[in-house]
This record gives C-alpha cells, structure tokens and sequence, in this order.
C-alpha cells in the first residue's frame, strides 16, 4: 500500500527520490571506487605463477579435469554398456542411464 502521510515520504533513504536537480541526486550517491585496470593486468602474470606453484592448487585442479573426463565419458557410453549386457532398447537404456546419472549427480554433491 501506499503511504498515506508525508511523514514516511520525507525519509533519509528515500531523499533522492525527492531531489529536485541532479546535483541533488548525485550527492546521495556514493561513487564506486574506480580501479586502475593497467596496475590489475601487471598484477595478473605474478598471481597466476603464485597459483602455478601452490601444489594444492595443481593438484585440486588436476583432479577436477581428471573427474569431468570421466564422468564425460561415464555418462556417453553408459547407455550403450546397459544395452549389451542387460539386453535392453536404445530408448530403455538411455531411461534407465539418466537415471543412474542423476542419482549418482545428487548424492555425489550432496557430500
């Protein structure tokens, strides 16, 4: 609902909204502090090489890459695997592969 009084209208947070000029406007306006983007760029190289040799880094990153791999291929030839040995139909498989899949997604990041 609307307010029905001037009293909540003439409130600090809402004082640019009653501003009459933009100058008014802007003086409630905090600017951002602006950042040098050539200083962010030389800083850049020396970050990455401290990261490069932080062996838990490397490793945790290793180990993620080495993961999606084999989930990638986990869920392209997991259809096919359940056609052959279960003796089922594309369709089926695929069903039954998605299933697996998803089960297997919400347990694993459930951790």
């Amino acid at each position: 609902m609307l307010p029905e009084s001037d009293e909540e209208e003439d409130s600090p947070k809402l004082s640019y909204l009653n501003a009459s000029t933009a100058e008014d406007v802007n003086a409630n306006i905090t600017p951002e502090p602006q950042t040098d983007s050539l200083r962010s760029i030389k800083d850049l190289l020396p970050t990455l090489w401290k990261l490069l040799l932080n062996p838990l880094f490397v490793i945790e990153t290793l180990a993620a890459s080495a993961g999606a791999y084999y989930i990638a291929g986990w869920i392209g030839y997991l259809p096919k695997y359940f056609e052959v040995q279960f003796l089922l139909t594309a369709s089926e498989a695929n069903i039954y592969a998605g299933e697996e899949g998803f089960t297997f997604r919400a347990l694993h990041w459930s951790n």
